[in-house]
């Protein structure tokens, strides 16, 4: 199982900053100067390091926050579980988060456990409930 684990800051900042370098991270040059203001969540499977989930507030709306995953290839399938995401959602909604925005790359996933799109991105309201999903889903079936 993925676990998230809040380490310090600076550390997990100079981390993924060198695993995006190593996985040629296509908006390295967005995301660097900034990280510094992000929450960083580095995803272990036991002792090894699956992946990196960061934050940032969105600076028109500060209960917006910006959602960004970089995972470790071995991992790319099976990164996300129910457990991964309902930690990560209630762990921002504690610290202040009333909506998760994505921008790009898992908009997709966010859609299907009931994001709607809109301008910024795909957007998903806190705190999450997954009854709330799988009633919409079954009224789409």
């Amino acid at each position: 199982m993925i676990k998230p684990v809040m380490l310090d800051p600076q550390d997990s900042s100079d981390e993924l900053v060198f695993a995006m370098e190593e996985q040629k991270y296509p908006h390295i040059e967005d995301h660097e100067p900034i990280l510094e203001h992000a929450v960083i969540l580095t995803c272990f499977n036991d002792e090894e390091i699956a992946g990196y989930c960061w934050f940032y507030r969105w600076e028109l709306d500060q209960s917006k926050w910006i959602f960004h995953v970089l995972t470790n290839p071995r991992y790319q399938k099976k990164f996300f579980s129910r457990t991964l995401l309902t930690t990560i959602f209630n762990f921002v909604w504690v610290l202040g988060a009333d909506t998760i925005v994505v921008e790009d790359d898992y908009k997709d996933l966010l859609a299907r456990v009931g994001g709607d799109d809109t301008e910024l991105g795909c957007e998903l309201k806190l705190p999450f409930d997954w009854r709330k999903t799988w009633a919409a889903q079954s009224k789409k079936l």
